[in-house]
């Protein structure tokens, strides 16, 4: 269906939840005010910063683009700041996106990402193609349309067949009644590829085939600072699977034997017993902790595939 569009652009919340992001702070909220489209405020929560974080932000005030600035008296986990941060969006924002502090907008990519949403009202999300660092990814989305239905998207990237990077995503407001708090307090480094997930089963996702944005792979990101060293990604992964590829039974059964073979080394072979005992907590709080069987299961599979007598169907690169 196509939209009617408004005699005015719709509103977009840039939105920046950040604790001690004065490194690349200022270069983030410059992109965002060089932005060539003209109906923009720019959300930032401070999450209790103890570095130049305050005085950066308050640099930019009175210039061309609005932004509205609020601070936590205490320091709040990153998910949670994320999802108060939200709340600060003002009622008149037809869209948003989060923009974290250390990645940097092309100044036409809010015009891009919005031109694409506005083509039909079922486009929950729309994602791009993106510079990591400085190399530009391709990420093998068909280059011949934009919109993509839920089902298939979901089809397409639990075969990673294309990907995406789901730190550069604009949503349409009504995402946000889709779940509170919306991103996923539990995941650790899926809480934002699991909300595009989320919005696109919905409906249907819009994608940009430009590199419309440029985020940073750096040794201080969250996910490699906290999370991979206790492996919550491995996690994460199994929990977004067990969410939204039930319908991928094949996928899911690899990942699943894939996992409790990381489980194992960590158990035996590693002897990183924290790591283990803390994702054996979580498994059981799920409801998923695994049995025996299940186990010698994942051995033989692991020695199938390397004899040749079987094929991997999907392991997840982490």
């Amino acid at each position: 269906m196509t939209v009617t569009r408004a005699s005015s652009p719709p509103l977009v919340a840039i939105v920046t939840p950040v604790h001690n992001g004065g490194e690349f702070l200022a270069e983030m909220m410059e992109s965002v005010q060089r932005q060539t489209y003209p109906n923009i405020v720019h959300v930032l929560l401070d999450n209790a910063s103890d570095d130049a974080t305050p005085e950066i932000v308050s640099s930019f005030e009175n210039q061309k683009i609005r932004f509205v600035v609020e601070r936590n008296d205490a320091l709040l986990p990153m998910t949670d700041n994320w999802n108060r941060a939200l709340t600060l969006i003002p009622d008149g924002a037809a869209y948003f996106m989060v923009l974290c502090a250390d990645d940097v907008l092309r100044p036409d990519a809010i015009a891009k990402l919005v031109e694409v949403a506005e083509t039909d009202a079922a486009i929950m999300a729309v994602t791009s193609t993106v510079k990591r660092n400085d190399e530009t990814m391709d990420f093998g989305w068909p280059s011949d349309r934009m919109v993509y239905d839920g089902a298939e998207v979901i089809h397409r990237l639990f075969r990673r067949t294309p990907i995406m990077d789901a730190r550069v995503v604009l949503f349409r407001r009504s995402a946000l009644e889709l779940r509170t708090p919306f991103f996923d307090p539990e995941l650790r480094t899926a809480e934002d590829i699991e909300a595009v997930l989320l919005a696109v089963i919905a409906g249907k996702l819009g994608f940009v085939h430009e590199p419309i944005a440029m985020v940073r792979e750096h040794e201080n990101n969250a996910s490699n600072a906290v999370a991979r060293p206790m492996g919550l990604q491995f996690l994460d992964h199994f929990v977004v699977l067990d969410r939204y590829a039930q319908g991928e039974s094949g996928i899911y059964r690899d990942y699943r034997r894939y996992y409790l073979r990381r489980l194992m080394i960590w158990r035996w072979v590693k002897r990183n017993r924290q790591t283990y005992d803390y994702h054996m907590r979580k498994l059981a709080d799920l409801g998923e902790q695994p049995r025996f069987f299940e186990y010698v299961d994942a051995t033989v599979d692991m020695v199938l595939k390397r004899v040749g007598l079987r094929r991997d169907i999907y392991v997840f690169p982490g």
